[in-house]
């Protein structure tokens, strides 16, 4: 699986000198915009952890192939530390691992076509 470098991400503002795999927040992330997200997913964001995340946040990352992943456990972070992402089931936090929900295979293959915008392009059906 791929491992990647989590960049912290305070109050959901990405610093601009930085292109990540992946966000974290220990906030609700709540960004519906889809040229927001967009934004991000050209930046080289594929994974977003958060607390939670509104339907409409949710909704935009799976259609644009970025993966929303909600965290069952509290984790703590200092500002600006990194973290290792491993993304079959854990993450890792200096010395503390855990756990991340299992996703479908299914799901798992729309968001690495790019999401359903980039499966329906994949697909051929012209409307993407």
């Amino acid at each position: 699986m791929k491992s990647g470098i989590i960049q912290i991400m305070q109050n959901n503002i990405l610093p601009a000198a930085i292109r990540p795999h992946a966000i974290l927040t220990t906030d609700h992330f709540g960004i519906e915009k889809e040229e927001d997200l967009t934004w991000l997913y050209d930046q080289g964001v594929r994974y977003i952890l958060a607390a939670g995340f509104s339907a409409g946040a949710f909704r935009n990352c799976v259609d644009l192939g970025i993966f929303p992943i909600e965290l069952r456990q509290a984790v703590t972070f200092q500002d600006g530390q990194n973290a290792e992402l491993e993304i079959n089931d854990k993450i890792k936090v200096n010395d503390r691992t855990y756990s991340l929900p299992k996703w479908p295979d299914w799901m798992c293959a729309l968001i690495a076509d790019g999401g359903l915008i980039g499966h329906a392009r994949k697909a051929g059906d012209g409307h993407a």
